[in-house]
């Protein structure tokens, strides 16, 4: 996912983007972002830099299956900034190193929820326990339309008037991690994708169509 936006946002360099999740806010805040030459050999060692401020959380809205899985390994992502959230009472840490996906967990606690109720299980959540390192204002959510063509729902900031509807996203799941890192660097916006999609028969973001203008 790192490599993607590197490439893609800075001519002549790479988009080092530095960040950290204040929980008094709930919201992302960006430290530091400049262009910087490196060497790819330390794009883990970037990546891991990241991850161990938060992730992103994946609302299950179904229980999450082998074939999911599989699919996830096959993007040979190592430093995921994703963890798969199939139990509200669970505490997901920075410590997890990849998305825990639980294949013989039958528990969907966002199942039949809009985005907006995914969003205030997530606020709940980390106001019961502190030691929950995700992000509530920028997630996706696992559902049954995943399932049947690969995507998932990514959500921003979801309005209570229209349930969230305004401030989703549906991408296929190999450039979600992409898509929504480019949300926190403000390069791009869920109303930007939406737009994007607009142009296409399925209203899918499939990749290419994430980068956000320059």
């Amino acid at each position: 996912a790192w490599l993607r936006i590197l490439r893609f946002q800075v001519r002549d360099g790479c988009l080092q983007k530095r960040a950290y999740y204040d929980r008094i806010s709930g919201r992302w805040s960006l430290l530091r972002m400049s262009t910087t030459h490196f060497n790819l050999s330390n794009l883990s060692s970037q990546a891991s830099q990241f991850v161990a401020m938060s992730k992103f959380p994946i609302c299950c809205a179904i229980a999450p299956t082998a074939e999911l899985n599989y699919n996830y390994e096959g993007n040979g992502n190592d430093d995921s900034f994703l963890v798969f959230v199939d139990d509200v009472s669970r505490v997901y840490g920075v410590e997890d190193e990849d998305p825990n996906v639980d294949t013989d967990s039958t528990s969907a606690p966002f199942a039949e929820k809009s985005a907006y109720e995914c969003w205030l299980m997530l606020k709940d959540m980390l106001e019961k326990n502190d030691a929950n390192c995700f992000s509530d204002d920028i997630f996706a959510v696992l559902d049954e339309r995943s399932l049947e063509d690969g995507t998932l729902l990514l959500v921003e900031e979801p309005e209570e008037e229209d349930g969230g509807e305004a401030s989703s996203v549906r991408a296929m799941f190999e450039m979600c991690e992409t898509q929504m890192l480019l949300w926190v660097a403000g390069k791009n916006t869920v109303y930007e994708a939406n737009e994007r999609v607009k142009q296409t028969e399925d209203g899918v973001l499939r990749p290419g169509m994430d980068i956000g203008d320059s």
